[in-house]
């Protein structure tokens, strides 16, 4: 699985350029409903963060595996690989209902900190860099950080479909989540490394930068500050009660700026707020200017 530090003065980068995860081979085709469907050149991805909370138990993450074959098979994904860290499990991915996964199962999940289930392309014996679907669930704890990650081809998972808000409700329930944030993106760009906070070697300065910046910025701070400005925004009471450069909070900066309605998120205290992609850059200036993005 993938090294991810919390703090650093540099990202870590992730060896092979852009191609860890490329775009989709077109030999893993799916049926439903007698149509033929293969992936596309984007994906939906899904981070959702908690700091400060007790350290989790093997049973969070046994729920974690359980949830994700069940959506899964939901989205007609069929697994192929799973990957576990901690003392007494094997490093890298093995096969999911392989002698490690039973293993895991056995001892229930004791002594993980972090689970990983990839879906790959029939043939494909890389997970690292051929699947189309990836979900994972991490402890720092260093930083006392919980992160969930998804990252699923948006031919199972169209961001803006009813299936994407039905996951990510079913994986809100896991925990009392910090905040968190949603988008879909080209495949190639590695939408799931961004929610990992890895580096791939190839991003553009600006984002390079705000990589970096977000590195900087300490767990007590993430929790009151905006690390961007994405399409999906999960919000969290300390980020909305947060005062901004005007000196109100940026809830009431959010309203009235006009930049979209903050609604509740079913299951959470978190309260969603999108951002249309016309008006994403310019919403993303102002919050800076209002100090409202972590580091700027």
């Amino acid at each position: 699985m993938f090294r991810r530090l919390a703090q650093q003065e540099s990202a870590p980068q992730i060896s092979g350029g852009s191609s860890v995860f490329p775009t989709m081979r077109l030999s893993h085709l799916r049926v439903q409903n007698g149509q033929m469907t293969s992936p596309i050149a984007t994906a939906s991805a899904l981070g959702l963060y908690l700091y400060g909370g007790a350290e989790p138990g093997a049973d969070l993450f046994a729920r974690f595996a359980r949830l994700t074959e069940s959506l899964f098979a939901r989205l007609g994904i069929a697994p192929t690989y799973l990957g576990l860290g901690g003392d007494g499990y094997p490093e890298g991915f093995v096969r999911y209902g392989g002698r490690a996964h039973k293993k895991a199962l056995a001892r229930e999940f004791d002594g993980v900190l972090s689970v990983s289930v990839a879906a790959n392309p029939v043939g494909s014996d890389e997970p690292t860099f051929d699947s189309f679907a990836l979900a994972s669930l991490s402890y720092t704890p260093s930083v006392g950080e919980l992160l969930l990650s998804l990252e699923v081809n948006e031919a199972w998972l169209p961001f803006d479909g009813e299936a994407y808000a039905e996951t990510m409700g079913a994986y809100i329930t896991l925990a009392p989540w910090s905040f968190g944030f949603g988008f879909a993106d080209a495949s190639n760009r590695q939408p799931g490394f961004h929610i990992l906070s890895l580096d791939p070697g190839d991003l553009p300065p600006d984002e390079r930068t705000r990589l970096l910046t977000w590195y900087a910025v300490a767990p007590e701070v993430r929790v009151r500050k905006l690390r961007d400005v994405y399409a999906l925004n999960l919000l969290g009471a300390g980020q909305l009660g947060e005062a901004t450069r005007d000196g109100g909070p940026l809830r009431s900066l959010i309203t009235s700026m006009g930049a979209g309605d903050i609604q509740p998120t079913a299951g959470t205290s978190l309260m969603s707020w999108r951002v249309p992609t016309t008006s994403r850059e310019a919403v993303r200036r102002q919050m800076a200017e209002a100090g409202a993005i972590a580091g700027l």
